[in-house]
């Protein structure tokens, strides 16, 4: 297994709830696996031997073990499970890739004592005792019938077993039970994880991921249930990231894979590698060309290793064009069910290769009640350098173009490509990095997103030059980045001698999430640029600029805060010399602009201010820019979109749709306001689209399949959806 880059201590949302189980349920075995054995920690302590070669790999806490579906099991021998009694549960995390029966903890054998078995049928939670029913627990209406997990995505379930009642859970709570003439027996048949016994058919044999497989004494209350789930899901919300060295069709050479797995879904994304005007000229550092930086997709990992054992093969080619130059990372994505945001949780900073992401999908709800918040993370702000040469004269390069390095600050990160060792100082802005400050004491420049950042503060006056042209420029903002997304330009540094000077602030970095339902009181998506510090006796550096913000969801509470501010330049507390300008703002964008939060807060960062709270020429940042709707490439998640009452079109503004059901021909009728509606099946896919533009439209839908569709009608401020059913 590859070692890897991974930054997992800055990403964790820790969590804290207390178990609340009884003394009743205590575990009668554990197998955690997280030292890749067998061992038990429970009281019972049945430790096990691996047969075949199961894969110990990353599990939903610590390790788990995947067995391939073929030979792979865990052996605990003929000992006795547990105490005699008529109540257990038992639960397990479980990641499935196998249809048909599937054992995951089983005491069964075909010959002498004939137990029982808990795993899944068909990909349904299954418990049965040999002696149910004449047909040996198979019949199907003794099934668990439309308890079907997912494929490829870890699942918790379990079973409590009362004398003749069995009870079904699934992600925290109870969600099925039946009543049969169940005999549970504790007899010193054979004890495995996944595979039901020695003598039976190959296809018993479980294939996927296991981990934390539990027996507790007595039954779980509802309470403990939602407990146990709730510690699992919340201890770590965690991306993993490698850099990629080398692309072609499906296959992507990465780093690092120890943390990649079979069935993961990720995000492609290039940070870098935009063109800039390169003449030292007032059009230096400008935005020429995207080009392929700012370009992601999702995709999903089919298998790992290939001829370098370091190659990603996916489920199907790349959409976008990448450039390796321009800085490609994967990002690992977690996936739940449902999720509740209990702690702040973040993402690492942008290293230069890796990190300035987060990254979450979620089946259903995410919770927020607390933020999400990956402020500062994206393109770090220019260093401040002390100057301890005899300094006369201001100068106005955009860039260093000779070797007295000492006039010129650093330049906040961005987007663009590497132009060398001379174009790292200087007060030009380079792409969305904002200008480093030049001599003598002018302020750095603000970074830049969706809005520009604002210029630095003027040189000291006292000497020679021109010192109103040294601030450094404010960073370029990103006005074409549509279907792309990018990280915050850094702030410029101050510049400075007297060793006060500061650096410039730090980007936002970027969120995605991908869920049904977004909801939360008081809850915040927030990626700010950071505020530069304040100087005494030089020049202050530029704000960050705010972030980038994407939401594909089906469902937003309207009070859910989002903030990609940018930051603030920093004043100059003593001497006359550049403050710093303020950062732009960033970028939100989510799946349908109707669905938009009540507050998104986009404003660009204040300039500092000397003692007389003068600006001395430098400037705020620009506010921050609502992009159209966010494409989110290669992520085909069908969301059934729902629309809070407030951004409803009512029964009067669309007054009917029909006949619904209908044979082909389908009547708008609605009032004078101009609609633009989209014929949508249940996959997503648009059939049809157009414009209502009378008072009554009628739409031919004979040349669609018979089915359910979804018809979105939309006025640019309000929206609705409406079911139609094709006979």
């Amino acid at each position: 297994m590859c070692k890897k880059i991974y930054l997992l201590l800055i990403l964790f949302g820790i969590l804290t709830i207390v178990s609340t189980l009884d003394a009743q349920n205590r575990k009668i075995a554990h197998w955690s696996f997280d030292d890749c054995s067998g061992i038990d920690s429970g009281y019972v302590r049945m430790d096990g031997s691996l047969s075949g070669n199961p894969l110990c790999i990353k599990g939903i806490r610590g390790n788990s073990y995947r067995f391939d579906g073929v030979d792979d099991c865990i052996g605990m021998g003929n000992d006795i499970l547990i105490i005699p009694r008529d109540t257990i549960s038992i639960t397990a995390w479980v990641r499935r890739d196998n249809e048909g029966l599937a054992a995951i903890l089983t005491k069964f054998e075909n010959s002498g004592d004939m137990e029982w078995w808990f795993g899944l049928y068909d990909g349904e939670i299954h418990f049965t005792t040999q002696n149910t029913g004449g047909c040996g627990g198979y019949c199907s209406e003794l099934m668990s019938s439309k308890l079907e997990i997912p494929k490829d995505v870890w699942t918790w379930i379990g079973v409590i077993i009362e004398g003749n009642k069995v009870s079904y859970m699934m992600n925290g709570k109870i969600i099925d039970s039946d009543y049969n003439n169940y005999d549970f027996k504790h007899g010193k048949s054979i004890v495995q994880i996944g595979r039901k016994n020695t003598n039976w058919l190959e296809y018993d044999y479980y294939k996927g991921d296991l981990d934390e497989v539990i027996v507790y004494e007595g039954a779980l209350t509802p309470k403990h249930i939602e407990d146990i789930y709730n510690d699992y899901k919340s201890i770590e919300i965690r991306n993993y990231y490698t850099p990629v060295i080398n692309i072609q069709d499906n296959i992507l050479e990465v780093f690092d894979i120890s943390e990649c797995q079979i069935g993961d879904k990720i995000l492609v994304i290039q940070m870098q590698g935009a063109s800039v005007e390169r003449q030292n000229s007032s059009e230096y550092g400008s935005i020429k060309s995207l080009i392929e930086s700012g370009n992601y997709e999702f995709n999903q990992i089919k298998q790992i290793g290939g001829k370098t054992g370091k190659e990603l093969i996916l489920e199907r080619p790349l959409i976008n064009k990448y450039a390796l130059s321009g800085n490609i990372q994967v990002v690992g994505i977690p996936y739940y069910t449902n999720v509740i945001i209990k702690d702040t949780i973040t993402c690492p900073k942008w290293n230069g290769q890796i990190g300035g992401v987060f990254a979450l999908y979620c089946e259903n709800t995410i919770e927020l009640q607390a933020p999400i918040d990956v402020s500062g993370k994206g393109f770090s702000g220019g260093i401040a350098k002390n100057s301890d040469s005899l300094i006369t004269e201001n100068v106005t390069n955009f860039f260093q173009d000779n070797e007295k390095g000492y006039l010129y600050s650093f330049k906040g990160q961005g987007i663009s490509t590497n132009l060398g060792l001379a174009h790292l100082k200087g007060k030009g802005a380079m792409a969305n990095g904002g200008g480093g400050g030049n001599s003598h004491n002018a302020g750095g420049g603000g970074g830049a997103n969706g809005g520009c950042g604002g210029i630095g503060g003027m040189g000291y006056k006292g000497i020679g030059g021109k010192f109103q042209e040294s601030g450094g420029i404010g960073g370029y903002a990103i006005t074409t980045a549509q279907n792309k997304a990018f990280m915050g330009g850094g702030g410029g540094a101050g510049h400075g001698n007297e060793k006060t000077a500061t650096n410039g602030g730090d980007g936002g970095g970027i969120i995605f999430l991908i869920s049904k339902e977004l909801r939360g009181i008081n809850g915040k998506l927030i990626s700010n640029g950071t505020n530069a510090l304040n100087s005494q006796y030089d020049g202050a550096g530029g704000g960050g600029a705010g972030g980038t913000i994407l939401l594909k969801v089906g469902k937003i509470q309207p009070d859910i805060q989002i903030e990609i501010k940018g930051g603030n330049g920093g004043n100059v507390t003593v001497h006359l010399d550049g403050p710093g300008g303020g950062g732009g703002g960033g970028v939100f964008q989510v799946n349908k602009n109707w669905m938009m939060p009540k507050e998104v807060a986009l404003k660009g960062g204040y300039s500092g201010v000397q003692t007389d709270l003068s600006s001395y020429g430098a400037s705020n940042g620009c506010s921050g820019a609502t992009l159209g709707e966010a494409a989110f490439t290669g992520d085909n998640t069908n969301l059934i979109l729902q629309v809070h009452e407030d951004n409803q079109l009512s029964n009067q503004e669309v007054l009917a749709v029909y006949p619904n059901p209908t044979e082909g021909i389908v009547t708008f009728s609605k009032s004078n306001r101009l609609c633009t509606y989209k014929i949508i099946n249940v996959l997503g896919m648009v059939l049809l689209e157009g414009k209502l533009t009378n008072d009554s439209v009628n739409i031919d839908l004979s040349g669609i399949d018979k089915g359910v569709y979804f018809i979105e009608i939309f006025d640019s401020i309000k929206y609705r959806v409406v079911k139609i059913i094709k006979n």
